[in-house]
């Protein structure tokens, strides 16, 4: 393990160790297992628009990723994905999207892969919250500095919180 606290896996990708979870590069490989996340209305509905990924935003998804324009890592628990977790810019804020797949939600996954995203990141950046994501907001608001509120595409409120390093 080098002192960034990475484990080196092969020559050119290594992955955060975080206890039971990992935080690794996402790989041409993992391109349908992100698929499903990207798919899933049940989580979809709290991200972005709120809609899910069709092809051709899938693949310009993949593709960002690739060319290092969003910085986002699957996230898994021995070799088993359990979503994925980025920073891309969102309403002018380096926002974090944390995606978890719905039957891994509510087991401790999330403190963690904020903790392991954080150490990678190594900048304070933001969450941003839909006003319809109950769960988020309850965890926002114990965790996380709040910044303010904005309405989003004139319609519903998005909450805005900032994670410090």
């Amino acid at each position: 393990m080098c002192s960034c606290g990475c484990r080196p896996k092969n020559n050119n990708l290594h992955y955060l160790v975080g206890g039971k979870l990992n935080m690794e590069k996402i790989t041409d490989k993992d391109k349908e297992d992100i698929r499903q996340i990207t798919s899933a209305e049940e989580i979809m509905k709290f991200l972005g628009n709120g809609k899910t990924l069709n092809n051709k935003q899938f693949d310009e998804f993949m593709d960002n990723i690739k060319s290092g324009k969003e910085k986002f890592f699957k996230l898994t628990d021995k070799n088993k994905l359990i979503g994925i977790i980025g920073i891309s810019e969102f309403l002018k804020y380096p926002s974090l999207t944390i995606a978890l797949k719905k039957e891994e939600q509510g087991k401790g996954y999330l403190k963690k892969a904020l903790e392991l995203f954080a150490k990678e990141y190594n900048k304070n950046f933001f969450i941003i919250v839909k006003e319809n994501n109950k769960k988020m907001l309850n965890i926002a608001n114990k965790h996380f500095k709040y910044v303010g509120r904005r309405l989003l595409y004139g319609v519903k409120y998005v909450y805005i919180y900032e994670y410090s390093v």
